[in-house]
């Protein structure tokens, strides 16, 4: 089962406006947009998906530390699944530091869970991890 989680902001993308004007334009106000402070607010979504079904949609208010992504993700929704799916499946993130502390790792391990490594060298991780920062 891949897991990945996606931030959609409500408002601005994050001051990440792109701004086009003609070679030798001068800056001009009706070239930009206004921003509101502090984005406008956000929401983050996750979501697990494998060869024969995805897991249910979370939506996570606030930040995502280690002990939420256990209590909120981990125990309710993916170990559940992972268990559906039997015996040989594998859990791979995106190696995010709230997946990877010692004491997820050791959570993971003690349930007999397998994690498989987000590798940002394999073309498919590397080609999501794109994709999630240009959306």
């Amino acid at each position: 089962m891949f897991s990945d989680e996606s931030r959609f902001c409500l408002q601005q993308l994050d001051r990440k406006v792109k701004v086009w004007r003609r070679p030798g334009e001068r800056y001009a106000d009706c070239c930009t947009d206004k921003v509101r402070a502090f984005g406008g607010g956000s929401v983050m979504v996750r979501d697990g998906i494998s060869l024969t079904g995805k897991t249910r949609l979370v939506i996570i208010g606030g930040h995502l530390n280690a002990e939420r992504y256990q209590d909120e993700i981990l125990q309710p929704v993916a170990i559940p699944y992972l268990y559906c799916l039997g015996l040989n499946s594998i859990l791979q993130d995106d190696n995010a530091r709230p997946h990877t502390v010692g004491f997820i790792r050791d959570y993971l391990k003690n349930l007999g869970v397998e994690r498989m490594e987000c590798l940002l060298s394999s073309t498919s991780c590397a080609a999501i991890l794109t994709v999630q920062n240009d959306l």
